[in-house]
């Protein structure tokens, strides 16, 4: 009788972690058909507002990175990370420099949600990636 109890305590603590995390979503703007994986893995569509391609000037160590403008949030899709070394991911490299404001774009990367700031990375994973549509 234990273990069900258990049981039933695990689910109804991580039906209200889901409940808050739908919450917070609406609450910060969230992506538009923005769906985010078990894996922390997440897909949406979006317009691009800006591209930083700085990272491939040889004086900037910095990343390169996409806004995308998701239903009112703002995603920073980060393509390469020249300051933390080399990106597994030359296709969504190569692809997120080729991008231009005002494209809309179909992303696949792991996800982080830091305070309001929804973040994607394309690089730790060939099977990630940015495409124009």
């Amino acid at each position: 009788m234990q273990f069900i109890k258990q049981i039933i305590g695990l689910l109804l603590v991580v039906a209200v972690g889901y409940f808050l995390y739908t919450m917070a979503m609406k609450a910060t703007g969230g992506p538009k058909d923005f769906a985010v994986d078990p894996g922390n893995t997440a897909t949406f569509t979006g317009t691009v507002v800006t591209n930083i391609t700085s990272c491939f000037d040889s004086n900037d160590a910095g990343k390169c990175f996409l806004q995308v403008k998701s239903g009112t949030a703002v995603v920073f899709v980060v393509y390469n990370t020249s300051d933390t070394g080399f990106c597994v991911n030359e296709t969504a490299t190569a692809a997120g420099r080729n991008i231009q404001t005002g494209d809309s774009v179909r992303v696949y990367g792991y996800y982080k949600l830091e305070g309001d700031i929804h973040t994607v990375l394309t690089c730790p994973n060939t099977k990630y990636y940015i495409k124009k549509i």
